[in-house]
Protein backbone atom coordinates (compact mmCIF):
# COMPACT_ATOMS: atom_id res chain seq x y z
CA UNK A 1 0.00 0.00 0.00
CA UNK A 2 1.51 3.40 -0.98
CA UNK A 3 2.30 5.76 1.86
CA UNK A 4 0.08 8.86 1.90
CA UNK A 5 1.57 12.29 2.32
CA UNK A 6 -0.19 14.75 4.60
CA UNK A 7 0.26 18.38 3.65
CA UNK A 8 0.35 20.71 6.67
CA UNK A 9 -2.32 23.38 7.02
CA UNK A 10 -0.06 25.64 9.09
CA UNK A 11 3.02 26.80 7.21
CA UNK A 12 6.29 28.45 8.17
CA UNK A 13 6.97 31.85 6.58
CA UNK A 14 9.21 30.26 3.97
CA UNK A 15 6.63 27.56 3.17
CA UNK A 16 3.82 30.14 3.01
CA UNK A 17 5.83 32.35 0.65
CA UNK A 18 6.61 29.36 -1.56
CA UNK A 19 2.95 28.29 -1.49
CA UNK A 20 1.99 31.79 -2.69
CA UNK A 21 4.70 31.73 -5.35
CA UNK A 22 6.64 34.71 -4.02
CA UNK A 23 9.89 35.27 -2.14
CA UNK A 24 9.95 35.38 1.65
CA UNK A 25 10.81 39.13 1.77
CA UNK A 26 7.97 40.00 -0.64
CA UNK A 27 5.61 37.75 1.31
CA UNK A 28 6.51 39.56 4.55
CA UNK A 29 5.92 42.93 2.89
CA UNK A 30 2.71 42.21 0.95
CA UNK A 31 0.76 39.47 2.73
CA UNK A 32 -1.91 40.84 5.12
CA UNK A 33 -2.64 37.42 6.64
CA UNK A 34 -1.57 37.35 10.27
CA UNK A 35 0.29 34.29 11.48
CA UNK A 36 -0.96 31.98 14.20
CA UNK A 37 1.30 32.05 17.26
CA UNK A 38 1.98 28.51 18.47
CA UNK A 39 4.28 29.89 21.15
CA UNK A 40 6.58 32.80 21.81
CA UNK A 41 8.99 34.02 19.17
CA UNK A 42 9.02 34.15 15.39
CA UNK A 43 10.16 30.52 15.16
CA UNK A 44 6.69 29.33 16.17
CA UNK A 45 4.62 31.56 13.87
CA UNK A 46 2.58 29.70 11.27
CA UNK A 47 0.39 30.89 8.40
CA UNK A 48 -2.95 29.15 7.82
CA UNK A 49 -3.19 27.77 4.28
CA UNK A 50 -6.95 28.48 4.19
CA UNK A 51 -6.42 32.15 5.13
CA UNK A 52 -3.75 32.42 2.42
CA UNK A 53 -6.17 30.92 -0.10
CA UNK A 54 -8.86 33.45 0.89
CA UNK A 55 -6.37 36.32 0.48
CA UNK A 56 -5.30 35.09 -2.96
CA UNK A 57 -8.93 34.53 -4.00
CA UNK A 58 -9.64 38.13 -3.01
CA UNK A 59 -6.74 39.39 -5.10
CA UNK A 60 -7.99 37.55 -8.15
CA UNK A 61 -11.62 38.54 -7.62
CA UNK A 62 -12.56 34.87 -7.31
CA UNK A 63 -14.40 35.24 -4.00
CA UNK A 64 -16.20 37.80 -1.94
CA UNK A 65 -14.43 39.79 0.74
CA UNK A 66 -14.04 38.70 4.35
CA UNK A 67 -16.71 41.21 5.38
CA UNK A 68 -19.56 39.34 3.68
CA UNK A 69 -22.72 39.47 5.75
CA UNK A 70 -23.76 35.82 5.44
CA UNK A 71 -26.83 36.21 7.67
CA UNK A 72 -28.30 38.78 5.27
CA UNK A 73 -27.64 36.47 2.35
CA UNK A 74 -29.52 33.64 4.08
CA UNK A 75 -32.45 35.94 4.94
CA UNK A 76 -32.56 37.30 1.37
CA UNK A 77 -32.80 33.83 -0.09
CA UNK A 78 -31.39 32.62 -3.33
CA UNK A 79 -33.52 34.88 -5.54
CA UNK A 80 -31.95 38.05 -4.08
CA UNK A 81 -35.32 39.77 -3.57
CA UNK A 82 -35.17 39.71 0.22
CA UNK A 83 -37.55 38.21 2.73
CA UNK A 84 -41.25 38.66 2.01
CA UNK A 85 -43.69 39.88 4.64
CA UNK A 86 -46.74 37.74 5.27
CA UNK A 87 -50.13 39.42 5.20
Amino acid sequence: MPRQSIEPRLLTKEQAASYCGISSPVFGDKCPVRPVALGEGDRLKRWDRNALDAWIDGLSGKSETFETDWISKVVEGSDGRGARKRA
